[in-house]
This record gives C-alpha cells, sequence and structure tokens, in this order.
C-alpha cells in the first residue's frame, strides 16, 4: 500500500518522520492522525484526523520533549486506542531523534564553545592518562577509548554549532514568510521558547523559493516577530538545509 506522509490534513504542515507508520502526530496542531485506506492499491493513502482532544497531545508532546518516552507512548496508546507498537512509532517520529537533535545545529556564542572546549580538553586529558599508563595495564584502554570518543565527539558538535553560526552571520539573504510555528517548550521562568517554526523563503538573488523546517530556541521578543504569517528576514546556508532569522529579528510585512 502506497503511503503519502507529506502534510498534516488538518493545518497542511510537513508530518515529521523516518520511518512508516499507521498513526502519527502533528507537531504544529496537535492532532492525532490515522491511515485512511486507499479506494485502490494504485492510489497513496493518506492520513485523517482522529477525534483525540488536543490538550491531550499536548500532553503526549511535552512527555516526548521531556525524554519520558516510555510515558508519551503508554498515554499515546490510551488516548488513541492503538497498539504499543503503533504508538512507540508515532512517539519515535515524533520525537526527531530526541532533544539532541533539536539543539545540534543551532548557532552558539562563546559561552557556548567555552562549554565545548572544557569537554574537549576533559576528554582529551582522560584519554592523554590512558595513553600513560596503558603500558602498565591493559585497564587503562578503557579511558584511552572512552576519552578519545567523548573527545571527537565534543569536537564534531562544536564544528555543527560553529557552521550555524557562521550561517546566521554570513549566510545568503532572503525574506522568509512563517507558514506554521509550533511550540516544544516554553519555560516561563526564564520567558524562552524552543519552537518548530516553516518557512517558505524568497532569496534576495532571485532564485527559486524553498520551504525550510527549522528549530529555534528564541526569546518572548522574537516569539512574537515570528508570527505565522509575517515575513522576516533570514539567512540560509548553500545546501539550503538551515534556515535562521536575521539578527535582530526584522518584520518586513
Amino acid at each position: 500500500m502506497l503511503v503519502s506522509m507529506s502534510t498534516c490534513p488538518n493545518c497542511g504542515a510537513p508530518v515529521s518522520g523516518t520511518q512508516p507508520a499507521r498513526h502519527a502526530i502533528c507537531l504544529y496542531c496537535n492532532v492525532s492522525l490515522t491511515l485512511t485506506a486507499p479506494a485502490s492499491a494504485s492510489t497513496p493513502a493518506t492520513f485523517s484526523a482522529q477525534a483525540v482532544p488536543k490538550e491531550d497531545m499536548e500532553r503526549v508532546k511535552q512527555l516526548v520533549f521531556d525524554d519520558k518516552r516510555d510515558e508519551a507512548i503508554a498515554l499515546y496508546a490510551q488516548l488513541a486506542s492503538v497498539s504499543r507498537e503503533d504508538a512507540a512509532r508515532a512517539v519515535e517520529n515524533l520525537l526527531l531523534s530526541s532533544h539532541l537533535e533539536i539543539v545540534r545545529h543551532l548557532p552558539i556564542g562563546l559561552l557556548g564553545v567555552f562549554f565545548h572546549l572544557v569537554w574537549i580538553s576533559a576528554a582529551s586529558a582522560l584519554c592523554a592518562w590512558g595513553v600513560a599508563n596503558v603500558g602498565s595495564s591493559l585497564g587503562y584502554a578503557v579511558p584511552l577509548v572512552l576519552g578519545a570518543v567523548l573527545a571527537l565527539y565534543r569536537v564534531y558538535m562544536l564544528l555543527r554549532h560553529l557552521r550555524a553560526t557562521y550561517v546566521h552571520q554570513f549566510g545568503a539573504l532572503g525574506r522568509g514568510r512563517v507558514l506554521r510555528r509550533a511550540v516544544v517548550r516554553h519555560r516561563q521562568e526564564r520567558d524562552d521558547y524552543f519552537v518548530m517554526v516553516l518557512f517558505e523563503v524568497t532569496p534576495d538573488d532571485g532564485s527559486a523559493t524553498f520551504m525550510d523546517q527549522e528549530t529555534l530556541f528564541i526569546g518572548s521578543p522574537t516569539f512574537a516577530k515570528l508570527e505565522p504569517g509575517n515575513v522576516v528576514r533570514v539567512r540560509f546556508d548553500r545546501a539550503r538545509e538551515h534556515v535562521y532569522p536575521s539578527s535582530p529579528v526584522t518584520v518586513v510585512s
């Protein structure tokens, strides 16, 4: 059976997911989706909305992003009356590969660079300690390997963040229309947000318009400017894989 998972039938936003599933959750409008059987074998199956209260789906979403995967699966299975296996697939697709995937390509400042350098230094020191002592005991191979893996991982993450920071500051310019905005998490004590934003980007160089879904960590003033329908100045990379509102965020229409 062919499956079309491109958009939510309720709000038109992309349905996130990397694996086939009979059920899904729209990150943008908090609607539970289920596959509708096609009229013929050659017709793609499509998603339709289920009668599950959006407030309950918001609870599932928050459990996912609070790293309470098992609780989210159990709650969704109960609310949508689906098997645990189907609920697990829906939650995994919503999860977008965990909280790490949310923050791994965000721009960072000097404090973030310092944080990564501290981790790299500590991991390198652990690796060096293992190298210095592995000749006396093979047990020191454990800190050697662990330190090397941690150092390489932190270098990799730092490079990703630096690339995002470069794009944020010096990427190609364009105008981004906010098509959809979903709040992943709102920290009320700090008045900041993790949001998922769907942009329709019109490059300044006259090249073709494209769409991009981006996760951003923003404060309350920027959140107000990224209202669906607003057009803001943006910067993007050559591959058109990442789009960031220019700083300061400017609403042009």
